[in-house]
């Protein structure tokens, strides 16, 4: 069904059972312009205290978008709750088939007097005005002033903040130290200014009409604190500019508003030299001629970026610091996981230098390449997550400072995705002799068709005990006829692993989740992860699954996740030394 189909038969509805519709005009429906309305109707409709009149409103998408309705009977943007510009009703979710675009109209009509009846007589600081306080704060606020970025942690007391004045936006954070490791992390390379802010927790948010004047506004500040009046005198007139941040909390959750408060200066005055002029003179002069803006805040906090408020494993991981060993394909995905996932702080190590032919599976892009795969990956990762402490070094780790070798070893956990046992053997010897901190090795069978992730917590086994004497995976999930597990190009030693970037996010997957287990201590033994890919794929590529691999798989087909326990064997040179 069509659009025309689908309006002509709501036309014919409407004249049939509405006495006074009317066809809107081009002109009128172009004024609901953000919402590319194509066909619409006047409608007056008896509501339970009155007759009102709705523009009901079809746009292209129209039977399988819901139509929409706006209130036409007076003004009541930011006066009633669910009113957005144009009296447009937010209404619930129409669920009806788009096989019966009467019904749809006939339910959205419905819903558009349930609303309407029910707004009527309510009082706005009980009503969604104040539940849902930020989205009205926010569809007030000029879009010409500039947002204020908030590091600040919402649920913090009441006091002094540190603010950033930029050309397109405001950051606000906990402190000077803060404000300065976010905005280095961001790129900023000038010279980290700022001045002090006020945050103060509202009793209630605020609803509309809001305080337009600066003495409305600080009348309804002092109501909560009565020293925030003479806090933002100092601020604003010492610096000519001050940011207030409001925190209220609703039953579903905390949210910010902001107001910035500039000029209004004393400059002049007949008798005082400019920098003399006595503040009880400046005061009444800023009140009556400072410019005050409502500001939305967007919250760029770590709890907020990483769960918006509802990851509680956060506090935890934002403690943690992990080092990644191996910055290509797979440890460069993985330490951008761990950076989403809400890591504190990542310490990345890799000699190589990145490659074109690196780059469709790798995290970084044509800008780095020729460049060092872990300095450029820090600063990618710190780009992204500005609140988070990021390091590279380009270097091997067993070739690394004293210093390097020492924070490797202090960390919570140690990611090793290097793939070269000449490595991982001289790590999986010396983590024998530490027995901390935990280590997860993580590699991939040939094509990527088995992905394994090895979470060493305790000593008793290791990596060796999973391996052959080359290093080698002693028990394979797949079997290969011609025994090739790398590729060549036209080159003295260019071997590669054949895959691509989707066959790869099975591995960053499980060796992602295996360190967030660990960290969070949902793992304390030490376990084997693997992923295979599904029969289809592998038998397509040319191989097969070992024995071992068909005791877990059995019939099924698809791709595959499990766990193996790890044995302590006997054969391991390092958990049972041969003694002459």
């Amino acid at each position: 069904m069509n659009f025309d189909e689908s309006a002509k038969d709501v036309e014919q509805w409407l004249l049939a059972t509405c006495n006074a519709a009317r066809t809107l005009s081009p002109t009128e429906c172009a004024a609901y312009k953000a919402l590319h309305i194509r066909k619409g109707w006047e409608v007056t409709i008896g509501f339970k205290t009155r007759e009102g009149i709705v523009h009901l409103l079809l746009d292209s998408d129209f039977p399988y978008s819901p139509p929409r309705v706006a209130y036409r009977s007076g003004d009541c943007y930011l006066k009633w709750p669910h009113v957005e510009e144009n009296g447009v009703l937010c209404l619930p979710k129409n669920s009806v088939s788009w096989t019966d675009p009467i019904e749809k109209v006939r339910v959205a009509l419905a819903d558009a007097c349930v609303l309407v009846d029910g707004t009527l007589h309510l009082d706005p600081s009980t009503t969604e005005l104040s539940r849902e306080f930020i989205s009205y704060w926010n569809r007030a606020v000029d879009t010409s002033v500039r947002k204020i970025q908030s590091l600040l942690e919402p649920t913090r007391s009441a006091g002094e903040i540190a603010v950033w004045w930029g050309k397109d936006e405001i950051v606000a954070a906990e402190n000077g130290e803060q404000l300065t490791h976010w905005l280095r992390n961001s790129g900023s390379t000038a010279e980290v200014q700022f001045t002090q802010g006020i945050f103060i927790r509202l009793d209630a948010p605020w609803v509309p009409p809001y305080p337009e004047s600066l003495q409305l506004v600080v009348d309804k500040l002092r109501a909560v604190d009565p020293d925030v009046p003479g806090k933002l005198e100092t601020h604003a007139i010492d610096n000519e500019r001050c940011v207030v941040v409001m925190a209220a909390s609703v039953e579903t959750g905390t949210g910010l508003t902001g107001i910035i408060i500039e000029g209004g200066i004393l400059r002049k005055l007949n008798g005082f030299r400019p920098k003399h002029i006595p503040r009880n003179f400046k005061i009444p002069h800023w009140y009556q001629n400072a410019t005050v803006n409502h500001s939305i805040v967007n919250r760029a906090d770590a709890a907020w970026i990483h769960g918006r408020d509802k990851n509680e494993e956060l506090a935890e991981t934002l403690t943690k610091k992990v080092t990644i060993l191996g910055c290509g394909a797979l440890g460069s995905h993985v330490a951008v996981r761990l950076a989403q996932a809400g890591v504190g702080s990542l310490m990345l190590c890799d000699p190589e230098t990145l490659a074109a032919a690196n780059v469709g599976r790798h995290v970084l892009g044509m800008r780095s390449v020729g460049r060092s795969k872990s300095l450029d990956l820090a600063n990618e990762i710190r780009r992204r997550f500005p609140h988070l402490t990021v390091e590279g070094h380009h270097t091997a780790w067993q070739h690394a400072s004293d210093e390097v070798r020492e924070k490797i070893w202090a960390s919570d956990l140690i990611i090793c995705a290097i793939g070269d046992w000449s490595s991982e053997g001289l790590l999986n010897e010396e983590h024998r002799v530490r027995g901390v901190p935990p280590i997860i090795y993580c590699w991939m069978e040939e094509h990527a068709t088995a992905a394994h992730a090895v979470g060493i917590v305790n000593q008793s086994s290791c990596i060796a005990c999973l391996l052959n004497e080359t290093g080698n995976t002693a028990a394979p999930e797949t079997i290969w006829n011609d025994g090739a597990e790398e590729v060549s190009e036209p080159a003295c030693g260019a071997y590669f692993q054949p895959f691509g970037p989707v066959d790869i996010a099975y591995a960053e997957g499980i060796a992602a989740e295996l360190a967030v287990d660990i960290l969070t201590g949902r793992v304390a033994e030490n376990v084997h992860r693997v992923h295979a890919t599904s029969t289809h794929r592998l038998k397509k590529l040319g191989g097969d699954w070992s024995e071992a691999h068909k005791e877990f798989r059995g019939h099924f087909e698809g791709g595959l996740q499990f766990q193996r326990p790890i044995e302590n064997s006997s054969e391991c040179p390092l958990c049972n030394p041969v003694h002459d």
